[in-house]
């Protein structure tokens, strides 16, 4: 009998995470998460070397004045 009423309350927990939705969402934003975490890195590879000229080259030069 024991055994019985354990599994009955299994089966209404299974139940009641199974009609829950916050694990969905959960999962969602997780997933938007991971997909701009992607792009981000992406985008660094791709145009790395053109911010690191931008910030090495040519910044320094603007601070100090000069127009070249």
């Amino acid at each position: 009998m024991f055994v019985e009423r354990k599994t009955g309350f299994f089966i209404l927990k299974l139940y009641a995470f199974l009609q829950s939705r916050s694990g969905a969402t959960a999962t969602e934003y997780a997933l938007i998460a991971a997909g701009i975490s992607v792009a981000l890195i992406a985008s660094i590879f791709l145009f790395g070397d053109e911010l690191e000229a931008l910030y090495v080259d040519t910044l320094p030069g603007a601070l100090d004045g000069d127009s070249g």
